[in-house]
């Protein structure tokens, strides 16, 4: 009896720990694919970095970090890295044809100001989101991965912090890329839990 209940102690404080790390991670992601874009001399080099850093960076490191703890195979990591990176620039295509490039947007018609990017960055959220979201769910199997979706639409409505300028878009990165990080730590199958520790 001692012995399950000090392993589902253990299995408790993996899970944490996990969620946090990977909170951490993603913000350290979000803020680091921000730096060389700020750096850019021209609007059109620093929007083409905005299409592909952000995504890219978060897919090298969170595929690494799952073929750390043994949830994906080799291949699958790198389709990880793929998949996120096109999930990013979805969203960025996403934030261009709605708004506030496209104030007529009809949706907009109704919003007004900070509401009407708040929609803006929630719909955003929710393509790269969920694109990224069904992505892991076949790379990843018994993966609740509608969490996810929604994780990416409701951190995606933060996107009016990006008016703020470049501290604006380190701090919704930030945001968006550790929430959206401790999203997945929490609904990773904990099975492999085991077989991590297992093989240490």
């Amino acid at each position: 009896m001692g012995g399950r209940l000090n392993e589902k102690k253990r299995d408790g404080e993996v899970f944490l720990a996990r969620i946090i790390l990977f909170a951490v991670v993603g913000a350290v992601t979000g803020a680091a694919a921000v730096e060389p874009i700020g750096l850019l001399s021209t609007e059109n080099q620093q929007l083409r970095a905005m299409f592909t850093l952000p995504g890219l960076i978060f897919g090298v490191a969170f595929s690494v970090a799952l073929l750390r703890f043994k949830f994906v195979s080799m291949a699958a990591a790198f389709a990880y890295v793929a998949a996120s990176t096109l999930s990013h620039m979805a969203a960025v295509t996403t934030v261009l044809a709605i708004g506030p490039i496209n104030p007529s947007f009809p949706i907009l018609d109704l919003l007004s100001g900070r509401a009407g990017f708040s929609f803006t960055g929630f719909s955003a959220g929710a393509v790269g989101g969920g694109l990224l979201a069904g992505a892991t769910a076949l790379l990843i199997r018994r993966l609740q991965w509608p969490l996810l979706i929604v994780a990416g639409a409701v951190l995606g409505a933060f996107l009016p912090l990006t008016d703020l300028g470049l501290g604006g878009f380190f701090l919704f990165y930030a945001i968006w890329q550790g929430g959206y990080a401790a999203t997945l730590a929490a609904i990773l199958p904990r099975a492999a839990d085991k077989l991590a520790r297992l093989s240490t």
